[in-house]
């Protein structure tokens, strides 16, 4: 049974974190973009800034890792119906 688990703590195969790690250096640039984005949005929002999100450490957050498990998952696209569970 072949499954791909993009939980947080899931495991992946080691092609797939491979794979995983690589869309994430790449992806490093455009996540920053996106948080300074979503910043910018948020200036007058206290509550936004007090997440962990907006931080210096935003590369360590869960929100990062499900970034790029979006991506992944754009990337594999072609391959998802490999798996018997996702």
């Amino acid at each position: 049974m072949k499954i791909l688990d993009l939980s947080f703590y899931g495991k992946l195969t080691k092609e797939d974190r491979i794979i995983f790690n690589k869309i994430a250096t790449n992806k490093i640039g455009e996540f920053n973009n996106f948080i300074d984005d979503l910043s910018k949005k948020n200036i007058n929002n206290k509550y936004w800034w007090y997440t962990a999100i907006p931080s210096r450490d935003s590369l360590v957050t869960p929100f990062f890792f499900y970034f790029i498990a979006i991506n992944f998952l754009k990337h594999k696209k072609k391959d998802l119906a490999t798996y018997n569970h996702i």
